[in-house]
C-alpha cells in the first residue's frame, strides 16, 4: 500500500499563489507554482509567493512541477523556485513559450521544460502520468492524473463549463 498526501503551499482561500504538493512514499510532484499580487493596502509589495522551504528541504524527491496553463497565479513564481530549487517542468506548448519569455525576463537560464500534450500520457520514474485537456479563458489548459497502487490521484486546476445552450 502506498503512502500518499496532498497539501497546498499557498492557493486556498485566497485568489493567487497556487501551489500543491503530491507526495507518493518517497516521491513528490508538485502542481502549479503562482504568484498573488498584494492587496491594496501591501504597500511597496509586488508580488507574494509560496514559502519554498519544504520543497528545498526535500528536493532530491521532487519528480517535478507541472504548470497547467499560463496565468500568473499558477506558474509566475517559477522564476523565484528555480533560483532555490532545480526541478523539470512539465507543460503544454504555449504555457512552455510564456515559461521562456518570463525566464528570459527574469535571466534564468537552467532549466529544463519538457512539453507534454493535453490529452496525453506518459511516465515520470514508475508514475504513469495522464494529462486531459479542460476549457480555459487561455488556450492549453489541462489537468493531469498521477497514477498510484490506490488509484488515480486526479487535479483538474481551473477550468470552465463550456456546454451548447440549445
Amino acid at each position: 500500500m502506498s503512502k500518499v498526501s496532498l497539501f497546498a503551499l499557498g492557493g486556498l482561500d485566497e485568489d493567487g499563489k497556487n501551489m500543491y504538493v503530491v507526495e507518493v512514499d518517497n516521491s513528490i510532484f508538485i502542481l502549479e507554482c503562482g504568484l498573488k499580487y498584494p492587496e491594496k493596502d501591501q504597500l511597496g509589495i509586488e508580488m507574494i509567493i509560496p514559502d519554498f522551504t519544504y520543497l528545498k528541504e526535500n528536493e532530491k524527491r521532487i519528480k517535478g512541477v507541472f504548470i497547467t496553463h499560463g496565468h500568473d497565479d499558477v506558474m509566475a513564481a517559477l522564476p523565484s523556485l528555480l533560483k532555490v530549487i532545480d526541478v523539470p517542468i512539465y507543460t503544454a506548448p504555449l504555457t512552455a513559450i510564456l515559461l521562456e519569455k518570463l525566464f528570459k525576463k527574469e535571466k534564468i537560464t537552467n532549466y529544463e521544460i519538457h512539453r507534454v500534450k493535453r490529452n496525453g500520457s506518459f511516465k515520470i520514474d514508475n508514475f504513469k502520468i495522464k494529462t486531459f485537456g479542460v476549457t480555459q479563458s487561455i488556450m492549453d489548459g489541462f489537468g493531469i492524473a498521477i497514477e498510484t497502487n490506490e488509484g488515480y490521484i486526479v487535479y483538474s486546476s481551473e477550468f470552465i463549463v463550456d456546454y451548447d445552450i440549445k
